[in-house]
């Protein structure tokens, strides 16, 4: 499963990973991939939450194992 968080504002947004509290800066017009790792349960889905100071993305399943990409397709985790 694969998450693409988009930064469409003037400015670097930070975009978290939950629950691991991994922080990543997202600049203007750039993107990162959250890909998940293994089999995700039909019922799995990432939770994306957006707030005055970034963007918080939890995977829910259990056991989960998420990567993160730059817009380059480089590993950033």
């Amino acid at each position: 499963m694969k998450l693409r968080i988009n930064n469409n504002e003037a400015k670097a947004i930070k975009v978290v990973l939950e629950p691991w509290a991994s922080e990543f800066e997202v600049k203007s017009g750039d993107f990162i991939d959250f890909i998940s790792e293994g089999k995700v349960p039909d019922s799995g889905f990432f939770q994306v939450e957006n707030n005055m100071y970034g963007v918080i993305v939890s995977p829910e399943w259990e056991s989960a194992l998420v990567h993160t990409y730059n817009s380059k397709g480089e590993a950033i985790d």
